[in-house]
């Protein structure tokens, strides 16, 4: 696990309720599957970086809620970096 030294944490066995509560509180959401991009774009608008070079959710990376870093380290801290701070970046505002 990746330390961004704010808050950062992996979590795995959450159940649906909890994991959304663990997202909600979120600047920014690191992951490699479809759904959590999905629900961090549409439900909860916040940022996310997905750990794959493709999506299946291209609306996304079209309207800057979600970039696609793959498993370049030094892209993903950039980008993390970027977000975390730049308060303005943060969040997805939806068209």
């Amino acid at each position: 696990m990746l330390d961004l030294g704010v808050g950062s944490g992996s979590h795995s066995g959450s159940g649906y309720v909890e994991m959304i509560h663990l997202m909600s509180s979120s600047s920014l959401i690191i992951t490699e599957s479809g759904g959590i991009q999905k629900e961090a774009f549409i439900l909860l608008h916040i940022q996310c970086l997905t750990l794959r070079y493709i999506t299946e959710w291209p609306e996304t990376v079209q309207l800057d809620a979600n970039s696609l870093v793959g498993d370049e380290t030094k892209l993903i801290i950039e980008k993390a970096f970027g977000i975390i701070d730049d308060e303005e970046s943060r969040g997805v505002y939806l068209p």
